[in-house]
C-alpha cells in the first residue's frame, strides 16, 4: 500500500516537472534576437529549475536533480550577468539542450 502512493507520489511529480520543462523551453524559444532575455522571464526559468531540482531531490531523482541544479545555476548567471553577458544562439542552443536532457529523463522515469 505505502509503495502504491509513493508511486503515485513520483508520478505526479513528474507530471509537474513536465510542465515546469516546458515552461524553460517556452522562455528559451523566446529569447528575443537581442541578446536578452526579459528578467521576468530569467525569474520564471529559474523557478521552474529550481521546483525541478528540489522535487527530483525528495522524489530522489538524483540524476533529474543534479541536472536542474546545474541548469538554476546558469539562469543565476544570467539573472546576474544580464547587462555583460552576451546571450546568443549557442547559449540558448545549450541551454536548451539542458533542457531537452532533464525531459529525456522525465521520460525514462
Amino acid at each position: 500500500m505505502l509503495k502504491d502512493k509513493e508511486f503515485e507520489i513520483q508520478m505526479q511529480f513528474l507530471e509537474e516537472a513536465t510542465d515546469y520543462l516546458n515552461t524553460l523551453e517556452g522562455v528559451l524559444l523566446e529569447f528575443d534576437g537581442n541578446n536578452s532575455i526579459a528578467l521576468e522571464k530569467i525569474n520564471a526559468a529559474l523557478r521552474a529549475a529550481h521546483s525541478i531540482k528540489g522535487g527530483a531531490g525528495m522524489m530522489g531523482f538524483r540524476a533529474l536533480s543534479d541536472l536542474a541544479h546545474r541548469l538554476e545555476d546558469s539562469f543565476k548567471v544570467l539573472k546576474t550577468k544580464k547587462n555583460s553577458l552576451e546571450i546568443d544562439t549557442q547559449l540558448q542552443s545549450l541551454l536548451l539542450s539542458g533542457v531537452d536532457w532533464l525531459r529525456q529523463i522525465v521520460e525514462l522515469q
